[in-house]
C-alpha cells in the first residue's frame, strides 16, 4: 500500500514538473569581437526569448506579448527593464532623442522589398541596403555545404557569410524571430547580443534561398575581421525560470536610456556596486533547463 502511494506521488510529482517545462529551441554561437571569441547562447521559446553573453556576464529577457525587456547583471545581482513602445514613445517626442537613434550605425535588418519579420517593429530605423554576389568558393558548417557570398553597401561595413540552401531546422524562421529584437536592445542599451550583419544577410540571402552560418564584418585580414558562428541548434525542455529573474536580484535603472527619455529618472541612492563589499552572497544563477 505504501509503495503505490509513494508511486502515486512519485507521478504526480513528474507529471507536475514536465507541465512546468517548455519545448525550446537553443542556438549557440561564438562571437569573435577584438580578437577574442565569446560564446553566445539563445533559448526560444513559444512567445519568450533568452539571449545571453556569459563572459560579459550579462542575459536579456524578451516578453512579445507585453513586449517587455528584462536585464540581467550577473556581476551585481541586478535587474533592469523597458517596455519598446515607451521607448518608441520617447523617441518620437524630441528631435534630439530621433537623432541620437538614427545616427547609430546600426546595420540593416529589412530589405525594402521584402515583407517585414515576424516581430517588434524597426519601422522608421535606418536600413543600409546590400547587394549580394557568390565567389562560387565552398566549404562546409555544421555538417552543411555552404557557399559564399559578399554582401557590399555604401552605408554599411563589408559582409561575407557562408551560407547553406540545407537549412537546419526552423532556422531561418529563427533569425526573423530574433532581428528586430537584436535591434531594440542595441537601440534602447547600446548593446547587441548578436552583430545585426547577421541579421542583414539572413534577410539579404533568403530570397536566393540561402541561409548563413558563418558571418565575417569588415574587410582587411580574415583572422582580424568580427565574426560570428552558428556553433549547435537544438530542441531543448526550457524551464520557466529561464524567462525569470532570479530570486535575490534587485531593480535598477539601465543607465544608457536615460539619454533616450526625455525626463531623466531620479537618481537612486548609491549603493556599494561590489555584493562581496556589501556582505552579501552571490545570487544564484539559475539553469535555463
Amino acid at each position: 500500500m505504501m509503495k503505490r502511494l509513494r508511486r502515486a506521488l512519485w507521478l504526480a510529482t513528474a507529471i507536475q514538473a514536465s507541465a512546468a517545462v517548455q519545448a525550446a529551441t537553443e542556438l549557440k554561437f561564438d562571437h569573435r569581437e577584438r580578437g577574442v571569441v565569446h560564446p553566445v547562447g539563445v533559448l526560444l521559446a513559444d512567445d519568450r526569448i533568452r539571449l545571453e553573453r556569459p563572459h560579459q556576464r550579462y542575459t536579456i529577457l524578451y516578453d512579445a506579448p507585453t513586449e517587455t525587456y528584462t536585464g540581467l547583471e550577473l556581476r551585481d545581482g541586478k535587474y533592469w527593464r523597458f517596455r519598446w513602445p515607451e521607448v518608441e514613445a520617447a523617441v518620437s517626442e524630441t528631435t534630439r532623442n530621433k537623432q541620437l537613434l538614427q545616427s547609430m550605425d546600426l546595420g540593416g535588418i529589412l530589405e525594402a522589398e521584402t515583407e517585414p519579420a515576424a516581430g517588434p517593429s524597426t519601422e522608421g530605423l535606418p536600413v543600409p541596403a546590400y547587394q549580394w554576389h557568390s565567389t562560387g568558393r565552398t566549404g562546409t558548417r555544421l555538417g552543411k555545404s555552404v557557399t559564399e557570398w559578399i554582401g557590399r553597401s555604401d552605408t554599411g561595413q563589408l559582409i561575407t557569410a557562408w551560407a547553406t540552401r540545407e537549412e537546419p531546422e526552423g532556422l531561418s524562421t529563427l533569425l526573423k524571430q530574433l532581428a528586430p529584437v537584436n535591434r531594440q536592445i542595441q537601440l534602447a542599451v547600446v548593446r547587441s547580443p548578436l552583430p545585426q550583419e547577421l541579421f542583414t544577410a539572413a534577410e539579404g540571402l533568403s530570397a536566393e534561398g540561402w541561409v548563413p552560418l558563418d558571418v565575417s564584418i569588415g574587410g582587411g585580414p580574415v583572422e582580424g575581421r568580427e565574426r560570428v558562428v552558428l556553433k549547435s541548434i537544438s530542441a531543448v525542455n526550457a524551464s520557466p525560470k529561464a524567462f525569470s529573474v532570479p530570486e535575490g536580484f534587485r531593480e535598477t535603472d539601465a543607465v544608457a536610456m536615460r539619454g533616450i527619455f526625455a525626463e531623466v529618472p531620479e537618481e537612486k541612492e548609491h549603493e556599494e556596486q561590489n555584493i562581496f563589499n556589501r556582505g552579501e552572497r552571490a545570487p544564484l544563477i539559475p539553469n535555463p533547463r
